[in-house]
């Protein structure tokens, strides 16, 4: 598995995997990382899926890190340059391809809150979480009328 395991805080236990239970398509906010942030403190979630004005690219924004606050993007790295941004801390390792199946080894294997990956045959990000009552979601970007 390496050093790419995957984005999210690391639980205790090893789980057993489980099957995704739900799967949502959405439009993804196309949102700065200022915007984000208010988005995620709004909805108390620990993560949210958007697109980013700035790179044009599928991204998470989490809580954890030294300053509470993570962002991950599909490829780019470094600090984004909205200078509202709230103090954050950027994932520096590449966000992996992974089949749904992989991403779901992932987090049932180590524990993982969630697995932010990108889809290797439509190239877009994707969000699996484990929610409240332990079932799994994967949340996707809806198809634009281009990518029909």
């Amino acid at each position: 598995m390496g050093s790419d395991i995957a984005i999210g805080g690391i639980g205790d236990a090893v789980q057993t995997v489980r099957p995704v239970v739900r799967r949502e398509h959405r439009v993804l906010p196309v949102i700065s990382v200022t915007q984000a942030a208010a988005e995620m403190a709004a909805r108390g979630g620990e993560a949210l899926l958007f697109t980013d004005i700035e790179s044009g690219m599928d991204a998470v924004l989490y809580r954890g890190g030294p300053y509470g606050v993570r962002l991950a993007r599909q490829h780019r790295r470094g600090l984004p340059s909205d200078t509202q941004a709230p103090a954050l801390t950027v994932d520096a390792r590449p966000t992996p391809y992974l089949e749904e199946s992989e991403a779901v080894e992932r987090l049932c294997r180590f524990g993982l809150p969630f697995v932010f990956f990108n889809d290797p045959r439509d190239g877009r990000g994707r969000l699996l979480s484990r929610g409240n009552d332990g079932e799994l979601t994967v949340v996707a970007p809806r198809p634009t009328e281009t990518e029909r």
